[in-house]
């Protein structure tokens, strides 16, 4: 919508019914139904992938240690 913005689309305007309509405004519009039409899909799949783990996740084994070496400097001092 910011290059129809830039076109003269102004915001806040039911575009299909406005009788001050130009036909360089369409393309923008259709292309933001697709962008929202995507990210629709794609908030639709990911909470379909949080669910399915929640529920049909497999149950893992306890959590083991993850070996932490020494540290070869000490840590500094002063912030700068």
């Amino acid at each position: 919508m910011i290059s129809n913005g830039l076109r003269g689309m102004p915001r806040s305007t039911f575009v299909a019914q406005a009788a001050y309509s130009r036909p360089e405004w369409h393309l923008g519009c259709i292309i933001t139904g697709i962008g929202g039409s995507l990210v629709v899909i794609g908030l639709v799949l990911f909470l379909l992938v949080i669910v399915m783990t929640i529920v049909a996740g497999k149950r893992g084994e306890e959590p083991t240690d993850i070996p932490v070496s020494e540290t070869l400097t000490a840590p500094a001092l002063t912030v700068w």
